[in-house]
C-alpha cells in the first residue's frame, strides 16, 4: 500500500463533501487514499478489535468504568481543525 497522493492545496471542508471516493483533507491539502483493505486485513483488524474491546471491558470492570470505547468502522472526526477521513479502531471523544 502506497502514500496518500497529494492532490492540490488549499482545499475546504465543502470542498471535500462533494467528491467522489476515498479522499482525507489535512490543513488543506486532498489526499487520494488507497483502495480498502484486503479481506484478510479486515479478518485480522476484527479480531484485533475483539481483544482490545475484552480488554477495555475488563479494565472498566476493575477500575469502575471510563468513557473509552473501541470503533470497528471507519468514522469521521474533526480533531483541531484538521478533518480526518478514516480513524480505525479508536475511540473517538466528541
Amino acid at each position: 500500500m502506497g502514500l496518500p497522493q497529494l492532490k492540490h492545496s488549499g482545499y475546504t471542508l465543502e470542498d471535500w463533501k462533494t467528491w467522489e471516493g476515498r479522499w482525507e483533507l489535512i490543513h488543506g491539502v486532498a489526499y487520494d487514499m488507497t483502495p480498502a483493505p484486503s479481506l484478510e486485513h479486515q479478518r485480522i483488524s476484527s479480531r484485533m478489535n475483539v481483544a482490545i474491546a475484552n480488554a477495555l471491558e475488563e479494565a472498566k470492570k476493575k477500575t469502575g468504568g471510563g468513557e473509552c470505547e473501541v470503533l470497528a468502522a471507519p468514522l469521521d472526526v474533526f480533531l483541531s481543525q484538521v478533518f480526518f477521513n478514516r480513524i480505525w479502531s479508536w475511540s473517538a471523544i466528541p
